[in-house]
């Protein structure tokens, strides 16, 4: 298995009502999954967002990026201002 962690940044703090989680998931786990397992764990939050953005080990990743052990994710809601 692969262990993970998860940092959620901004507002994505307050949905999961933590600052970063310990994850295991299988080998060949994707970004995709990881959306999917995170949409389930907080469901009813805008976690379910498709403009939730994913940086894996401070670069910013697409949906198929294969996750490894020991990966850093970092979860990135939208941001707006002006």
């Amino acid at each position: 298995m692969n262990h993970i962690t998860i940092l959620f940044l901004g507002p994505a703090r307050e949905w999961s009502k933590s600052e970063s989680i310990q994850l295991e998931m299988r080998p060949g786990g994707t970004i995709t999954l990881l959306k999917g397992t995170l949409a389930a764990r907080y469901a009813g939050t805008p976690m379910q967002s498709p403009a939730l953005r994913f940086a894996v080990n401070e670069e910013f990743a697409v949906d198929d990026r294969e996750l490894r052990d020991g990966d850093v994710i970092a979860v990135i809601p939208p941001v707006s201002g002006g």
